[in-house]
């Protein structure tokens, strides 16, 4: 008898007992659209005015609460909304109708009695009304012969979207860009979030292999250590872990005990689910355990990337492929089976700290950043 294959999973976690503001992560299979994961991080520094806690989030009464903490509880119930009544056919205007979507639902937030709260003290451009980050990514089977997985992420803040992959030079492979000025961690403002006024969501399509898992984080999950830090977390335990459940729970508390803030993290499992990934990590873990009190600013861990805007790793998106595609076709070069491997987030070997390379259909064809 097989054992249940463990595909979505989810968690989050709170570091004032009932006044998190962090939502509730999705990690569901929509039928008609594939495995949804997504986080939601309500910015209790622009949003932290208190207001009355809306019935359809809490049953308290006469309780008040931040604008983040209803911000990120509306918005990731509006969006399973919105996925849920949402076909196959109509994934293009995802995008669109949950911006129109979270838009309404906070506004009318807004709206409410008592919903603007009390006149702030401090005046400026850091409040917002119900302000919170989005990071989701709708996975599916692709449709062409290499059989990988067609990840299409839209994201709003600094929360995040992973791949993660042990057979990979770069295992765990960012796929988002916070809007932040430099792009990748720290803690200035957002450019980008949800909020009363409005949600513009940026948007890629990627193609992972199929045994790659891809994750959402909030910043609760990773600022609080370097990257390397965190793959190595998520690694060691994996391989030890019983099953997926103890595996869960065990990154889920080291995460949470040097983290200073709430967290919520979400994965969907590729191929085979979490056995599958588990088996995979074995080399991956002697790997990092050789090198994980070297200092990170050593060149030769090959690891170690700097994160800023020069340094956004990217994947091949699909407007890049069909650009490929369509300049293969016209050139007619003629095929061998050497070219047709399909290759997806490599990294140069050489210089890796330095040159980020995006990998065609072919081994042979890389677009340098």
């Amino acid at each position: 008898m097989s054992s249940k294959i463990e595909s979505l999973k989810s968690f989050v976690t709170e570091k004032r007992n009932g006044q998190g503001e962090d939502g509730d992560p999705i990690a569901t299979r929509y039928s008609d659209v594939g495995d949804v994961v997504a986080v939601f991080d309500g910015m209790g520094g622009a949003g932290a005015t208190q207001v009355p806690v809306d019935s359809s989030v809490s049953p308290m009464v006469d309780a008040k609460c931040s604008m983040a903490y209803l911000a990120s509880r509306v918005t990731s119930r509006t969006v399973s909304q919105v996925i849920g009544q949402l076909g196959a056919s109509n994934l293009p205007k995802l995008k669109s109708q949950i911006e129109i979507m979270v838009k309404a639902e906070l506004t009318k937030l807004s709206e409410r009695p008592g919903g603007k709260g009390a006149e702030p003290r401090l005046r400026g451009s850091i409040l917002a009304e119900y302000p919170t980050t989005v990071a989701l990514a709708v996975v599916r089977p692709s449709a062409d012969e290499f059989n990988w997985r067609s990840v299409n992420v839209y994201w709003a803040g600094d929360s995040r979207i992973y791949a993660f992959d042990p057979d990979r030079l770069i295992p765990l492979q960012l796929l988002t860009r916070d809007h932040t000025d430099i792009g990748g961690g720290g803690d200035g403002a957002l450019s980008k979030f949800a909020s009363v006024v409005g949600l513009d969501l940026d948007e890629r399509e990627y193609y992972l292999p199929p045994s790659a898992a891809v994750i959402a984080m909030s910043d609760g999950c990773y600022a609080y250590m370097t990257p390397l830090r965190l793959m190595f977390l998520l690694t060691q335990e994996m391989r030890f872990a019983r099953n997926c459940d103890e595996w869960m729970l065990a990154i889920k508390n080291r995460i949470s005990a040097v983290a200073a803030d709430d967290t919520s993290f979400a994965i969907s499992f590729g191929e085979g689910g979490f056995d599958a990934l588990r088996e995979r990590v074995a080399d991956l873990y002697l790997e990092l355990e050789q090198i994980i009190y070297v200092p990170e600013s050593n060149k030769p861990n090959k690891f170690v990337l700097a994160h800023d805007s020069g340094q956004f790793e990217s994947l091949f998106d699909e407007n890049e492929r069909r650009r490929a595609d369509k300049l293969k076709s016209e050139t007619a070069l003629p095929k061998t089976s050497t070219d047709e491997t399909p290759v997806v987030f490599e990294k140069s070997v050489d210089n890796a700290a330095s040159e980020i390379v995006v990998a065609t259909t072919t081994k042979h064809k890389r677009h340098k950043f």
